[in-house]
């Protein structure tokens, strides 16, 4: 079936009849006290939510992670837009293009491959270029590692999205040149950092979380690929083999983040601020990418910012080249 409507080209006032992925949903009440269904559906270019209020009974057994097909008008409450459905029910996925569900990264995939493989090329330290280039010798590894994305919805979240976001941080730990870092630990502890992503989640009709990413997390998996690579060598370096997966169990920073520890040395602290500082720049550029052409100087709030930003193209509207 060929797909008409995009979440990111829908129209307030526009009614919709076409195929959406439906993530969650979620009963809520009205005032009265009656029920009435919260959607959430997504495709490659987005996700918007459904409200469904009324005949909600046959509509309750639809479940989640499957294909439907909806019917209705796109409303638009405070700055965000909904559909407000007439109808949805479930829809065939054998007639379904996953294509259209699945947004992939606008850079060549087998090229930043290349690159991050000459990356790991030009490590010095002998162990740990074995290291990665034994991990990367897996095929299943490498495989998921170019078409993993980085996230679901918050940053990189598409086809791709783990490789491009991983070389953009070993571009970055490579141009460091202010600290007295180990540098090979450094880029040793950003290529792997979040390779446990190969297997949080699942990419094949559309970007959502496996069950072994639900239970485990991207932190405890990768730990686990690593470790067991490092198991496999006769004498790996015991204190390297250390800091390589504190590097992996504390790159989030902080508990609250979900590091279960906090960095404990510079390069450890320094792949933290990297990898946070990637996250946000490819969030500030989905915000300036969401927002309607005819936009003032300031984006569409982004939810994962909490605040509208800045749009670097209109930089010459206050006098900055």
């Amino acid at each position: 079936m060929e797909k008409r409507f995009f979440i990111n080209e829908l129209k307030v006032g526009e009614y919709v009849e076409d195929v959406f992925y439906l993530i969650a949903r979620e009963f809520r009440k009205k005032r009265n006290g009656e029920k009435f269904i919260v959607f959430h559906f997504k495709d490659k270019t987005g996700i918007i939510d459904g409200l469904l209020w009324d005949n909600i009974e046959q509509a309750a057994r639809i479940n989640k992670g499957t294909f439907v097909k909806i019917r209705g008008i796109v409303n638009q409450y405070k700055d965000r837009i909904n559909i407000i459905l007439d109808k949805i029910d479930s829809f065939d996925e054998a007639l379904v293009n996953k294509d259209d569900f699945l947004p992939v990264s606008k850079k060549d995939i087998e090229e930043m491959f290349i690159e991050l493989q000459d990356i790991i090329t030009s490590i010095k330290h002998s162990d740990i270029k074995n290291l990665l280039k034994n991990i990367f010798s897996d095929k299943n590894i490498s495989e998921r590692f170019k078409r993993a994305p980085a996230g679901i919805i918050a940053h990189h979240a598409y086809i791709g999205g783990l490789l491009e976001h991983t070389l953009s941080m070993a571009r970055i730990g490579t141009a460091i040149k202010s600290y007295d870092i180990n540098k090979d630990l450094l880029l040793a502890g950003i290529i792997l950092h979040d390779i446990g992503k190969i297997y949080e989640y699942t990419y094949d009709k559309t970007i959502d979380f496996d069950s072994r990413g639900k239970l485990l997390g991207h932190i405890v998996i990768g730990y686990e690929i690593v470790k067991k690579a490092i198991n496999g060598f006769d004498a790996f370096p015991s204190r390297l083999a250390d800091m390589l997966l504190h590097m992996i169990l504390s790159h989030h920073g902080e508990l609250e983040f979900g590091s279960p520890v906090k960095p404990l040395f510079k390069e450890a602290e320094i792949l933290y601020h990297i990898d946070n500082l990637d996250a946000k720049m490819q969030m500030f550029e989905t915000a300036e990418k969401d927002t309607k052409e005819n936009a003032n100087l300031w984006s569409d709030y982004h939810s994962f910012l909490q605040r509208k930003v800045l749009i670097s193209t209109r930089y010459e509207e206050l006098d900055i080249p």
